[in-house]
């Protein structure tokens, strides 16, 4: 942030408070009844002088509160661009969790019927260990798929 960014954010944030506007009324009615009170205060009624000022203020201040928001807005509009990219990613990372878990399934589904075509052969008598391996062979394409 530069240094012009900063000072509009501290005259935001110190003019644009409550403090501020306490102040600001104090000073004005202070202002108004010195006016009226003392025919030599230096800006009597009509007060053109605290006019002026205050006319000045408020421009400025509207000035500066624009140029923040306007900040502001561009941030917040930043930050949502972020947020979608992040969703994106979000979104792809949850599919692609979803494919490997359905490969998970169908693993799991194929090695199933691989232990069953096993427990089927060995239940039966006169199988030895070559020709059950000779069967997951011949099944090997079923658990691939």
């Amino acid at each position: 942030m530069n240094i012009i960014n900063r000072a509009v954010d501290w005259f935001v944030d110190t003019f644009g408070g409550f403090l501020f506007l306490i102040l600001f009324n104090g000073v004005s009615v202070l202002w108004v009844a010195l006016g009226l009170i003392d025919p030599h205060f230096f800006d009597p009624f009509p007060s053109n002088f605290y006019t002026l000022t205050v006319s000045w203020l408020a421009i400025n201040m509207s000035i500066l509160i624009l140029w923040a928001e306007r900040r502001n807005k561009a941030r917040e509009e930043r930050q949502k661009q972020v947020d979608l990219q992040r969703a994106v990613k979000d979104r792809e990372q949850a599919e692609q969790v979803h494919r490997m878990t359905g490969a998970i399934l169908n693993l799991s589904e194929g090695t199933q019927r691989l232990i069953n075509v096993l427990m089927k052969h060995v239940e039966e008598d006169g199988h030895d260990l070559d020709e059950i391996l000779e069967v997951v062979k011949s099944h090997e394409s079923e658990v691939v798929k």
